[in-house]
């Protein structure tokens, strides 16, 4: 359901993509069967196609070009990123976003801080919960049949990848696709702004352990 949610984000046409690895990469794999007027790339240097995911992940079918990634970041750089599709290890409540350190596992920021900093749209995608999460679908309504042992929102993560409170996130549209919710960020600032069908709010708050702010859109 995330990768289905995140790929109804508006996105105008001409744009260009950035995917990470994870959920990211197969909401690329998606959007390139759903959308043909846009450009994508993962960090690797790899232009337009699918991307693949896991192990796999830098590599894609169906490309248009391959170009050096050092020439890539270089257009990243200088703003060419329109909209990146990320993902989190973890997410505070000033904010700030871990991408780089699992538990006793650092695995590295990558190219990470650069999209982020010079992308003009962010869209984190990941769950609220993970390391045992199980979800339930009929039709459209999901349901949380177990509850993940590992919480994902935390008072304060493990490492600061990035920080969206800091000025230079500001003018960003910054969104987190969830499994049961849909956030905006600004200023470090949460705001429900939808719930995923059969899910409650309950559901939502017991799996942050900060306050957010209800956009007034959703009705209880």
């Amino acid at each position: 359901m995330i990768v289905e949610r995140a790929c109804k984000e508006p996105i105008p046409d001409g744009a260009f993509l950035n995917f990470g690895i994870g959920i990211p990469a197969l909401v690329g794999e998606k959007l390139a069967r759903l959308n043909d007027r846009i450009d994508t790339s993962v960090e690797s240097g790899v232009i337009n196609g699918k991307p693949k995911e896991g192990i796999a992940f830098g590599e894609a079918t169906e490309f248009s070009s391959v170009i050096q990634q050092a020439d890539l970041f270089s257009f990243y750089n200088g703003g060419g990123i329109d909209v990146a599709f990320l993902g989190f290890a973890e997410i505070d409540r000033e904010g700030n976003i871990n991408a780089s350190a699992f538990g006793e596992q650092l695995t590295g920021a990558g190219g990470f801080i650069n999209i982020a900093a010079s992308a003009r749209k962010l869209v984190f995608c990941g769950t609220l919960t993970t390391k045992g999460l199980q979800l339930g679908r009929t039709g459209t309504n999901v349901s949380i049949r177990q509850e993940g042992a590992v919480p994902k929102f935390v008072e304060h993560v493990q490492q600061v990848t990035v920080a969206t409170n800091h000025p230079d996130f500001w003018d960003k549209d910054i969104k987190i696709i969830t499994e049961r919710a849909v956030f905006s960020l600004h200023r470090g600032e949460f705001i429900l702004e939808e719930l995923t069908e059969g899910i409650t709010l309950d559901a939502v708050r017991q799996a942050i352990p900060f306050a957010i702010k209800i956009s007034p859109n959703i009705t209880l």
